[in-house]
C-alpha cells in the first residue's frame, strides 16, 4: 500500500463525543470489541462510552446494545457498525453506519440536535424522522431495509424511496435502490437473504466485484467534490490568518474583532467541511476492507486447489483494478492510524 500523506488537516475536534451525544453499550454478550480511531482494538463491555470514529464489531455469538442519546440501536452477530459524522446544510450530522450485518434502530422521538440523523451502509443512505426500522448489509456489499413503524427514505445514486411501515427495499452496489415491497413483520431473515447474496456472488463473482467497484467509484467523486469545496475553504483561511499576522502590536483590539469576525467563522467552515472528506475517505475504506476484502477471502478460499483457472485469474485482475483505484484516489486522504 502506498505511504499515506496528511493533507490539510487543521482541525482537532473530530474524534472527541459523539456528534455532542451521549453514547454507550447498555449491554453486551458474546464476543464484540471495539476498534478506536487508533487502530486499537479492545474488548466491548457494558457502560463503555463510544467516541466519533468508533466501530463496533461483533462475533458469531455476538450481540450488544447501544444508547443513543436515548435512542436504542441493536447490533446483532457479524456485524460491523460505525460511528460517523458529515456535514449537511452547514451542520454537523450524525451518521450510523452498518458496513456489514445487520442493526436494528428504534428512534421514536428526535431532539433538535438529531433532525440530520442518517443510518448509511457501503451502498445506500437513509434519512429517519422517527421509526423502527433494520438495516442489513450483504457479503457482496448490497442493502436491505425493512421499516416496522415510522418512516424511512433510502437513497442511493440520485433516487430516494419513501418507506412506510411493514415496506422494505434492496439496494445493490453501485446501483439505485429497486422497487419497495410489502414485508410482514419478523418475517425477514438476514441469514437467508445473505446467503442468497453469496450464492449469487459465487455464481458471477465478476459482476459481483464490478458493482462494488462501481460503488467505490460514486465515493470517489463525491469525495473529490467536497474536497475541491474543502481546499477553497482552506486556501481562503489560510490568506485570512496571513492577514491577521500582519497586524501591529497596537492593534491587538482590531486584530482580535478580526479574528472573532472572519478568521473564526471560517475556521468553523473549514473544519465542517472536512468532515466530508473523512465521511467519504473512511466510507470507502470500511467498503474495501470489509466488502471487498471479504470477497477476495471468500474466492481466494475456493480457488485455492485449482489457483491457476481462468475465474480466479479474472477475479484478480478486477480486484487489482479496486485496489489501484482505492490507493490512488481514498489513501492519500487517509491518515496512517485508519490504515
Amino acid at each position: 500500500m502506498k505511504k499515506v500523506t496528511a493533507l490539510f488537516i487543521i482541525w482537532t475536534g473530530f474524534f472527541f463525543s459523539v456528534y455532542g451525544q451521549e453514547a454507550y453499550i447498555e449491554y453486551v454478550e458474546g464476543e464484540v470489541h471495539i476498534r478506536d480511531t487508533n487502530g486499537n482494538i479492545e474488548e466491548a463491555y457494558d457502560d463503555d462510552e463510544l467516541q466519533t470514529g468508533d466501530t463496533i464489531i461483533s462475533g458469531a455469538d455476538g450481540f450488544a446494545e447501544i444508547n443513543f442519546d436515548d435512542s436504542l440501536i441493536r447490533i446483532s452477530e457479524n456485524t460491523v457498525f460505525q460511528l460517523l459524522e458529515n456535514q449537511t446544510a452547514g451542520k454537523k450530522a450524525n451518521v450510523l453506519s452498518c458496513v456489514a450485518g445487520s442493526i436494528f434502530l428504534k428512534i421514536e422521538t428526535l431532539s433538535e440536535d438529531q433532525l440530520d440523523l442518517q443510518i448509511n451502509t457501503p451502498s445506500a443512505n437513509c434519512g429517519v424522522r422517527g421509526t423502527e426500522f433494520t438495516v442489513f448489509s450483504g457479503v457482496d456489499g448490497s442493502s436491505l431495509v425493512v421499516v416496522e413503524k415510522g418512516k424511512v427514505a433510502v437513497e442511493s445514486l440520485g433516487k430516494i424511496v419513501e418507506l412506510s411501515k411493514e415496506e422494505g427495499v434492496e439496494v445493490n452496489a453501485g446501483e439505485a435502490p429497486g422497487e419497495k415491497f410489502i414485508v410482514l413483520e419478523g418475517k425477514v431473515d438476514f441469514s437467508q437473504w445473505n446467503e442468497k447474496k453469496l450464492t449469487g456472488f459465487m455464481e458471477d463473482p465478476i459482476r459481483a466485484v464490478e458493482k462494488v467497484e462501481a460503488q467505490l467509484d460514486d465515493f470517489v467523486n463525491k469525495l473529490n467534490e467536497v474536497f475541491k469545496v474543502y481546499t477553497e475553504s482552506y486556501n481562503k483561511l489560510q490568506q485570512e490568518r496571513d492577514k491577521l499576522a500582519s497586524f501591529s502590536g497596537d492593534q491587538e483590539e482590531e486584530k482580535k474583532a478580526y479574528y472573532k469576525e472572519t478568521v473564526f467563522p471560517l475556521e468553523v467552515k473549514t473544519s465542517n467541511l472536512y468532515l466530508n472528506v473523512r465521511y467519504y475517505a473512511l466510507s470507502a475504506l470500511s467498503l474495501r476492507r470489509y466488502v471487498m476484502g471479504r470477497l477476495y477471502i471468500i474466492i481466494k478460499t475456493n480457488s485455492i486447489r485449482n489457483p491457476d483457472s481462468r475465474e480466479y485469474r479474472d477475479f484478480t485482475d478486477v480486484y487489482k483494478s479496486f485496489l489501484s483505484r482505492f490507493e490512488t484516489n481514498i489513501v492519500p486522504h487517509l491518515g496512517e492510524r485508519d490504515i
